[in-house]
């Protein structure tokens, strides 16, 4: 039978500051709370829900088809007992679950080196100089736990410019100036301007029961 960690204790009320990530470096304590805590997350057993991986698998539980659920009666045309997948993504449950999920995962990533004022970075798209890959994940590619050989080369090239409307195949051929320029744009548009006047936009369309996955993401996402 494995034996799993209890959740750790809710922190005490001290402040807790989430770091932009471009910044971090500059706080040599910091950096080293980081890496330790990573490290012991990943040295981690493969039965403590806690590890690294598993603490991956559970975004992905919800994400990737994992979980399903059958309709007790016909709502809105679709036939009970036909499975369907819960789905975080495109839709309302986008912003909480992601909120709980990082949440968890800092309180753990903080019991594990007993410092309750442990946050995480956070990537700073409203500045430009957050606009760049955080030295912190790029640096000593043996021995620094943040690194990952997996992350896209063309993304990590030292003074690139990163497009945050970036899809994973595309190829931004601006110059830097425009990328940024883009990226501010970006940045004022989904999150303050459409936020204000639209929340169904911001944060999803209704997920209910019935609906098929991927009613809508919201700009949040």
């Amino acid at each position: 039978m494995n034996s799993y960690a209890p959740l750790p204790d809710s922190p005490p009320a001290v402040p807790r500051t989430r770091p932009a990530a471009h910044n971090a470096s500059n706080d040599p304590e910091y950096v080293a709370k980081y890496r330790l805590a990573i490290a012991l997350m990943k040295g981690l057993g493969d039965d403590d829900p806690r590890n690294f991986r598993n603490q991956a698998n559970v975004h992905c539980a919800y994400c990737e088809g994992s979980y399903h659920y059958t309709m007790d009666k016909k709502v809105d045309g679709f036939i009970d007992g036909i499975p369907k997948e819960i789905q975080v993504h495109s839709s309302w449950l986008f912003y909480p679950f992601h909120r709980w999920y990082l949440y968890f995962y800092e309180r753990i990533l903080a019991d594990l080196i007993q410092d309750p004022t442990f946050a995480l970075p956070f990537w700073n798209w409203d500045a430009p100089e957050g606009m760049y890959m955080p030295a912190i994940f790029e640096d000593d590619p043996i021995l620094n736990p943040l690194y990952d050989a997996n992350r896209n080369a063309k993304q990590r090239v030292l003074g690139t410019v990163l497009d945050l409307n970036y899809h994973g195949t595309d190829d931004n051929t601006s110059d830097d100036d425009t990328i940024i320029r883009n990226n501010l744009f970006t940045m004022h548009s989904q999150m303050l301007s459409i936020s204000s006047t639209d929340w169904c936009s911001f944060f999803g369309h209704p997920y209910r029961s019935g609906y098929q996955p991927n009613p809508g993401a919201g700009n949040i996402e």
